[in-house]
């Protein structure tokens, strides 16, 4: 019976664990709490002028090829397409708008509010209200069925405990705009990421678990207004957060080098999937675009 016992307790201590050869999905708990009212558009709001996410970023982008949704045609930072012709759009503008966030935002975002406005509450449930909400469901819906277990962890959890990236092949990131230094470095240096949104990783806060709290610190046009990207991230790709349509969605392979890790690998969306306003098959239905997520 002894043995029978530790046998049944190992396997079930393996069904508790994250195993190799997941899909680890950050739900991006911390950017969802960051855009509610009273909280850090608020203060952007009511400090400008302040660093706004617009087409002048701090560097730019190092992706050298891009997986597209037509052949041959140009990436946004670069890079020309690469392999077959993957996705149901091809026409060849799309339509993008120059106004920046926080311009957009303080139509609505009009408490004034100090400093008291750049630490906020958050609620790091995964099954709490997150900024993609959207996504998440397509998720499910479309890569659920081919993956035996994709997880869905928060900011908060990849900020305590940012080994638990180890324990997944692949990493899919969201519009996780605001994330720790933990986050950030456990995110760059996976093996394998695909970048679902433009504008990820784009300012620095400090996560405190006990109160349930994040501060901003660095990113965003604070503490000074010259300071866009908090973590001056080179593949940055904030500006292409603006093209709604995704009539020409492609996936831009990075190149990312951190620690000269070969190992390291990454692609990164070159619009913003969850306000699709194109007339065509909407990016989160379209077979084509979840396959190449799938495939990665």
């Amino acid at each position: 019976m002894l043995i029978v016992g530790i046998a049944f307790a190992a396997a079930q201590h393996r069904l508790l664990q994250p195993q190799k050869g997941r899909i680890a999905v950050i739900s991006d708990t911390f950017t969802a709490s960051a855009y509610r009212r009273g909280a850090f558009y608020d203060y952007y709001c009511s400090h400008k002028p302040a660093a706004s996410n617009s087409n002048n970023k701090n560097g730019s982008s190092s992706s050298v090829s891009s997986i597209s949704s037509s052949n041959g045609s140009n990436n946004s930072n670069g890079g020309s397409s690469i392999g077959s012709s993957i996705g149901s759009n091809s026409s060849t503008s799309s339509t993008t708008t120059t106004t920046t966030k926080p311009d957009r935002f303080c139509q609505r975002h009009n408490v004034k509010c100090g400093l008291e406005c750049i630490t906020i509450r958050v609620n790091d449930d995964p099954a709490s209200r997150n900024a993609t909400p959207d996504t998440l469901e397509a998720i499910q819906k479309y890569l659920g069925n081919f993956s035996s277990r994709v997880d869905v962890i928060t900011d908060g959890k990849v900020s305590t405990n940012p080994t638990i990236l180890n324990d997944y092949d692949k990493v899919i990131v969201l519009h996780n705009e605001y994330v720790t230094q933990t986050e950030y470095s456990a995110i760059i240096h996976h093996e394998k990421v695909v970048y679902l949104y433009p504008n990820a990783l784009y300012a620095e806060v400090k996560f405190d678990p006990v109160h349930s709290t994040i501060t901003l610190i660095r990113g965003h046009g604070y503490p000074v207004t010259t300071i866009a990207n908090g973590f001056g991230w080179k593949h940055d790709n904030t500006r292409e957060e603006y093209d709604r349509d995704c009539n020409n969605w492609a996936f831009h392979n990075l190149d990312e080098d951190y620690d000269n890790n070969s190992n390291t690998k990454a692609i990164q969306l070159n619009c913003y999937p969850e306000y699709d306003t194109s007339d065509d098959t909407p990016i989160l239905e379209d077979v084509k675009f979840w396959k190449v997520v799938r495939e990665y």
